[in-house]
């Protein structure tokens, strides 16, 4: 296995190379970026409205207060939130700076995926070079398209949590039916089979490796759950989570994943008894982040430590599943401080008909 060489590429910014940055390369990443912060706006409906179990679809967006409309200029990305200062146009009602930070973050994620393994067809994955060459430049735009649906579910998924609130099961049918059918359609996708030196048939090979991935996903998920014994929140969901990683990216990706998270959410649990911050901490949080990180420089990752990466043999994969375990009991014994939601909560104004029940509706779309 070969990789090109790239001092940046463990900040998965490939494309910052003097050689990648041309008028075409710039112009495609800001329309990714764009089209990432409208995805993000949409997303900030699915946040809110999907565990409610309303539409995400209509009716359409409305102040909270004077029950208005938002107008299609005032729905632009990022944009109409700063020109209107954060007010509803109509009755100057506060409205969450919640919305253009998850449009911006969603946005910046989208664009750093088309950097890296669009615009450089997944020159950011653990795979012989040979291989990159042979494949049309859709391969790489359906990677980073498998990728964003993962990882903007993971997101949803965190945000939802932030809240508070149970994840609906629904919200991960579009990641598990794009894990199943991108792999199939474009062969290279999940970087190595289960058993490629064993398997001859593709077919046979696809279904094994599918089977591993999602197998090694859920176990690692349920060994996560006690780090959330203390949590109240939908602590299942954290299973679905790996799941669907393990489905997506392969069983390696799934286990390395699950081991660093399970460090990440240790570390950040015990920093925040010993500083005794009062902050809710969803274990989506790490989960999330160390999926973007693991993607962003996987093949970096598998060239400095080959047994996080593609050459996991048997030993590292019972001692990485064995390190989540205990971490994740570890982390189930640090003391439980009093949680403070400090999410960035949408506006929540108290009712017109007195009751203390917030009710909110405006999603910048």
């Amino acid at each position: 296995m070969t990789t090109a060489p790239n001092i940046l590429s463990w900040l998965g910014l490939s494309l910052i190379q003097a050689s990648a940055i041309t008028p075409g390369t710039v112009y495609l990443a800001a329309w990714a970026f764009a089209f990432g912060a409208v995805v993000g706006s949409f997303l900030n409906v699915v946040i809110w409205r999907m565990p409610l179990g309303k539409s995400v679809v209509a009716p359409r967006s409305r102040c909270p207060k004077c029950r208005s409309s938002i107008r299609g200029y005032d729905n632009i990305p990022i944009l109409s939130w700063l020109v209107l200062f954060g007010k509803c146009r109509d009755c100057k009602t506060n409205i969450s700076g919640r919305y253009p930070i998850v449009e911006f973050g969603v946005g910046l994620l989208v664009m750093l995926l088309a950097c890296v393994e669009g615009l450089n067809n997944g020159m950011n994955l653990p795979i012989d070079l040979q291989v990159l060459a042979s494949n049309s430049i859709w391969w790489g735009w359906a990677t980073m398209g498998l990728h964003a649906v993962v990882l903007l579910t993971l997101f949803c998924q965190t945000m939802i949590l932030f809240d508070g609130k149970s994840v609906p099961r629904k919200l991960f049918a579009m990641s598990i039916i794009a894990a199943i059918l991108v792999p199939a359609l474009f062969a290279g996708v999940r970087p190595a089979a289960v058993s490629t030196g064993i398997i001859a048939s593709p077919l046979l090979a696809y279904l094994a490796t599918t089977v591993a991935g999602a197998s090694a996903g859920i176990i690692i998920g349920w060994l996560c759950l006690p780090a959330t014994f203390n949590e109240q929140q939908d602590r299942l969901s954290t299973v679905w989570a790996f799941g669907i990683c393990g489905l997506a990216f392969g069983w390696q990706a799934a286990v390395a994943i699950g081991l660093l998270s399970s460090i990440g959410y240790f570390a950040a649990k015990l920093t925040l008894c010993v500083t005794r911050i009062q902050q809710r901490l969803p274990r989506a949080v790490t989960t999330l982040l160390a999926a973007i990180g693991y993607l962003l420089c996987w093949g970096e990752i598998c060239v400095a430590l080959p047994q996080l990466g593609l050459y996991m043999n048997s030993m590292t994969l019972c001692g990485a599943t064995l390190g989540v375990a205990i971490i994740s009991l570890a982390t189930s014994w640090l003391p439980k401080s009093p949680a403070k939601n400090l999410a960035l909560h949408a506006v929540r104004p108290t009712r017109q008909d007195g009751s203390s029940k917030p009710e909110n509706e405006t999603i910048a779309v």
